[in-house]
C-alpha cells in the first residue's frame, strides 16, 4: 500500500475570532484546508481536543480558563506525519469586557465629596469623567467598584468610566453642590427695643442668606423667614426683651459651606423713667421725700434743683426715697436711670427752719387793773408772720410788723385783776420755739375818796365813805386815828364805825389800798366822846347781812327805841319803840345796801352798820 503523505493544513478563519475575557467555555470553529482526522488545534501553545468535521472544518472546545484574560492568542492546526505539518497562525482575540454602571453614591455633593461608583468590569479602567471632564485620580477598588473625589471646578453631569472594554455612562447625573456662603449682617431693624416691650419682628439685612438660614438671638434660634439673599425676618418673643443689655444676633447657614455670620448687637434699653409726684411737697433739710413714678429701677442719680442729693433708695420700680441734704435749695426733682432722665413737673420747696424768737421789751410794760383793751407793742428778734404773742399762756390776736416788732391786742378781760403776768412770743415749727418771758404788770388802781357821810359824829357813828378802787383796802384813818375795823362794801363804798376815843375823832379820812392812799377833800368833824360811856357794848344785832328781819338783844332790861338810816344819812325808819320780842320787821321794799341802825336806851346811844341783801 502506497501511503499518501498528510497534507499540510491551512487555516483560513476562526469563528468566533474574538471573545470577551471571562466568557464561559465555548466551541471554536476553524475553517481551512488539509484538515485530517488527526489534525489538532493548538491555542496559545496548548492543544485542545479537536473534532474533525471535514477537510475544511474543525471544531474545538475552548475552556473558560483559556479566555479568562484578555489578550491575543495564536491558533494553529497541526497534522501528523507522514507529511502533515502545522498551519499558519490565526489570532483569537480575547477582549476586555465592556464596563457598566449600576449606581453611584452619594447622588450629590460639593467639591471634595468622595463618590463611590458601583458597576461591572471596572478592572483596567483608564478614565473616569464627570460631565465629560476627567476627575483626575480615581481608585479601582474592584471590578465592581470605583471611587473618586469631586474635583475643584467640577460641574453637575453624568459619570463615565472607560476601560479597555469600553466606556460606561451612569443613568443619572451627579449633582455638584456648590457650598453655602458664609452669611454677613450689615444691619438690624430695629436695632434696639425698650425692656418690657412686646414681641417684635426683626429685619436682618446682609448677604449670603439662604432659604434655610437661621437667625439666633442671644444663642436662641428664632423662627426665621427667608425674604431674599439679602434679607431675613425673625420673630423675637417678648420674653427675650425683659432685661436690659446688649444681645448678639447672628445668621447661620448650614453645610455644605455655610457657617455663622459675624455677630450684630441688638440693644435692650431701660425704659425711660417718669416722675408722677413726690411727697411732701416741701420740707426742711433732713426731711425724707418719697418720689413716685415709673421705671425707676436702676436709678443712678437723683438731683434737687440740679444738685445731687447724694444717697437715695430705690424701693421698687415706682418708688424711691431721699433725704433733703444740707445746703439743698428749692427746685425740680430729677431722676436719671439707664433709660434717661425724668424731671418733676413742680418744684420741691426746701423750708428754712423758723428762728427762735427773743423778746427784748414790752410797751407798755404795765397798766392799771380795769383798764380797757389796748395794743401791746413787743420788740425783739426772730419774729415771723406766724409769730403768736401769749399773755399768761393765752394766745392773743397778733400782728406782724417786722422781724423785730409785733403788736398784740390785750383785751380788757386780761386786765381786770392786778398781778404780774408772763408775756412771750412763740414761733411755729419747723424750727421755731418760744422766747423767754417778760413780765407784764397789772397794777392795782389808786383809790379815791369822793365823799363821806355823815360829815361829823362821835364814837359809834356809822361812817360811809364813797370813792373808787376801794377794793382791797388795808388801812383807814380819820386824822391820825387808825380805824381798827371797817367794811369794804364794794369798790366804791366802805363803812366804819367811829371808835371810842378819849377825845374828838376828827380829821381828813385816808384809805390805803395796794394801789395807794386816797385822802378825803374835807375833814370829818368829830364830837366829844361823852356818849362813849353811854354806849351799849353788849348790844347784839343779827343777822348781818339781813334780808327783812333783825333781832336786837339789849344788854339789860328797859325800853329801847330804834331808827334806821341809809349810807347817805337819810332817815329810812323813823325812831320807834323796839318790840318787847326784840324782833324788828323792816319794809319788804327796802333796797339792798348798807344801813346804819341806831338804838337808844335811856341816855345810851349805839349805832351798828348793817348790810341788806
Amino acid at each position: 500500500t502506497v501511503l499518501q503523505p498528510n497534507p499540510v493544513p491551512t487555516l483560513a478563519s476562526l469563528s468566533p475570532s474574538t471573545v470577551v475575557a471571562g466568557s464561559p467555555a465555548f466551541t471554536l470553529t476553524l475553517s481551512g484546508t488539509g484538515f485530517i482526522a488527526g489534525s489538532v488545534v493548538n491555542l496559545a501553545g496548548a492543544d485542545l481536543p479537536t473534532t474533525y468535521v471535514s477537510a475544511t472544518q474543525l471544531t474545538v472546545a475552548v475552556p473558560a480558563s483559556a479566555v479568562a484574560v484578555a489578550g491575543s492568542y495564536g491558533v494553529t492546526v497541526a497534522s501528523p506525519a507522514p507529511g502533515g505539518g502545522t498551519s499558519g497562525t490565526l489570532t483569537l482575540v480575547v477582549t476586555t469586557p465592556a464596563p457598566s454602571i449600576t449606581s453611584f453614591s452619594p447622588l450629590s455633593g460639593p467639591v471634595g465629596t468622595a463618590v463611590t461608583v458601583v458597576g461591572t468590569n471596572f478592572s483596567g479602567a483608564t478614565a473616569v469623567t464627570l460631565n465629560g471632564a476627567a476627575v483626575g485620580s480615581f481608585t479601582v477598588a474592584s471590578a465592581t467598584t470605583i471611587s473618586f473625589v469631586v474635583p475643584a471646578g467640577a460641574a453637575s453631569g453624568f459619570i463615565a468610566v472607560t476601560t479597555p472594554g469600553g466606556t460606561a455612562t451612569s443613568g443619572a447625573a451627579f449633582t455638584v453642590i456648590n457650598p453655602n456662603p458664609v452669611p454677613t449682617i450689615t444691619s438690624l431693624s430695629p436695632a434696639s427695643a425698650v425692656a418690657g416691650s412686646g414681641a417684635l419682628t426683626l429685619v436682618i439685612t446682609g448677604t449670603g442668606f439662604l432659604s434655610n438660614s437661621v437667625v439666633s438671638f442671644a444663642g436662641i434660634s428664632l423662627p426665621t423667614t427667608y425674604a431674599s439673599a439679602t434679607q431675613l425676618t425673625a420673630q423675637v418673643s417678648a420674653s427675650l426683651l425683659t432685661t436690659t443689655g446688649s444681645y448678639n444676633v447672628l445668621v447661620t447657614n448650614p453645610t455644605p459651606g455655610g457657617g455663622a455670620s459675624v455677630t450684630a448687637v441688638f440693644t435692650v434699653t431701660a425704659p425711660a423713667p417718669a416722675l408722677l409726684s413726690f411727697t411732701p411737697a416741701s420740707g426742711l433739710v433732713g426731711a425724707t421725700i418719697t418720689v413716685t413714678g415709673t421705671n425707676l429701677t436702676g436709678a443712678t442719680t437723683l438731683t434737687l434743683n440740679g444738685v445731687s442729693v447724694g444717697s437715695f433708695a430705690v424701693v421698687n420700680a415706682t418708688t424711691l426715697t431721699f433725704v433733703v441734704p444740707a445746703g439743698a435749695t428749692s427746685g425740680l426733682v430729677a431722676v436719671t436711670t439707664p433709660g434717661g432722665t425724668a424731671t418733676s413737673a413742680s418744684a420741691f420747696t426746701v423750708l428754712q427752719p423758723n428762728p427762735v424768737p427773743t423778746l427784748a421789751s414790752l410797751s407798755p410794760s404795765t397798766v392799771v387793773a380795769g383798764s380797757p383793751a389796748f395794743t401791746l407793742t413787743l420788740s425783739g428778734t426772730g419774729f415771723i408772720t406766724g409769730s403768736v404773742v401769749r399773755f399768761n399762756a393765752t394766745a392773743l390776736a397778733t400782728t406782724y410788723v417786722s422781724a423785730t416788732q409785733l403788736t398784740a391786742v390785750l383785751p380788757a378781760s386780761a386786765l381786770a385783776t392786778a398781778g404780774s403776768y408772763e408775756v412771750l412770743v412763740s414761733n411755729a415749727t419747723p424750727g421755731g420755739g418760744s422766747s423767754a418771758a417778760l413780765p407784764f404788770v397789772v397794777t392795782v388802781p389808786a383809790p379815791t375818796i369822793s365823799s363821806f357821810t355823815p360829815t361829823a359824829g362821835g364814837s359809834g357813828t356809822l361812817l360811809t365813805i364813797t370813792g373808787t378802787n376801794l377794793t382791797g383796802a388795808t388801812e383807814v384813818r380819820i386824822g391820825t386815828t387808825l380805824i381798827p375795823t371797817f367794811t369794804v362794801v364794794s369798790a366804791t363804798s366802805l363803812t366804819l364805825v367811829v371808835p371810842a376815843n378819849s377825845g374828838v375823832v376828827s380829821g381828813f379820812i385816808t384809805v390805803t389800798t395796794p394801789g395807794g392812799t386816797a385822802t378825803s377833800a374835807t375833814a370829818f368833824g368829830g364830837v366829844l366822846a361823852t356818849a362813849g360811856s353811854q354806849a351799849l357794848p353788849e348790844l347784839q344785832v343779827y343777822p348781818n347781812p339781813f334780808k327783812s328781819k333783825l333781832t336786837i338783844v339789849l344788854p339789860g332790861s328797859g325800853v329801847a327805841q330804834v331808827s334806821l338810816y341809809d349810807v347817805a344819812g337819810r332817815l329810812v325808819l323813823p325812831l320807834a319803840p323796839l318790840p318787847a320780842t326784840g324782833q324788828l320787821q323792816l319794809p319788804d321794799d327796802l333796797a339792798t345796801g348798807v344801813y346804819l341802825l341806831e338804838v337808844r336806851q335811856g341816855t345810851a346811844i349805839m349805832r351798828r352798820s348793817l348790810v341788806k341783801q
